[in-house]
């Protein structure tokens, strides 16, 4: 029993780093973020691609772990998704959906339903995955923008344009509203 609790005290403590390591991470990157807001003025969409989602059909979910889909109920409030409820598909439909396909340091934002506003940060253990619906994925355009800064400003965009969401049955979000918003950087 002793030894039991000791293999478990290990593994919580690494579970307990990793975490602070994640938050540090975010940290730094709002750090970063933070100075970049003193630079020149351009629009958002000249540093991040911004792929819309794609709505999965059921009737292509496999009880196996395969390829997941990531949806907007994987994202936990630390931003970072979960596997638990994740579906999946089969890895044989990767070639037709990888336009969908999630990178590490890639971000999403819930654009429309109840959660929206919602950003989420994809790390490595949660790739291969794809982009299911409702969501946007956001990935740096040029190889010297590290991701969490596109986390970052996409969490400074989201905070200005929250009350932009219109809709009558669901609020949502436009595309525009993020393509054509102008910041430092």
């Amino acid at each position: 029993m002793k030894l039991l609790v000791k293999k478990l005290n290990v593994v919580n403590d690494k579970i307990l780093l990793n975490e602070q390591i994640n938050d540090n991470l975010f940290k730094l990157a709002k750090i970063h973020f933070d100075r970049q807001l003193d630079s020149e003025n351009i629009k958002f969409s000249q540093i991040s691609t911004i792929q819309n989602e794609y709505a999965f059909k059921s009737k292509e979910y496999v009880d196996t772990n395969e390829l997941m889909i990531l949806r907007t109920k994987n994202i936990n409030d630390n931003h970072l998704f979960s596997k638990n409820d994740v579906v999946y598909i089969s890895k044989e439909l990767f070639d037709e959906y990888k336009k969908f396909s999630f990178s590490a340091f890639d971000t999403v934002l819930v654009m429309v339903g109840a959660s929206i506003g919602k950003t989420g940060f994809v790390t490595s253990n949660m790739t291969p995955s794809l982009q299911n619906q409702n969501m946007w994925r956001f990935r740096p355009k040029m190889s010297n923008i590290p991701g969490l800064l596109i986390f970052q400003y996409v969490n400074y965009i989201n905070k200005h344009i929250i009350g932009s969401a219109t809709g009558s049955a669901r609020s949502f979000y436009r595309k525009n509203c993020l393509v054509n918003l102008k910041f430092h950087v």
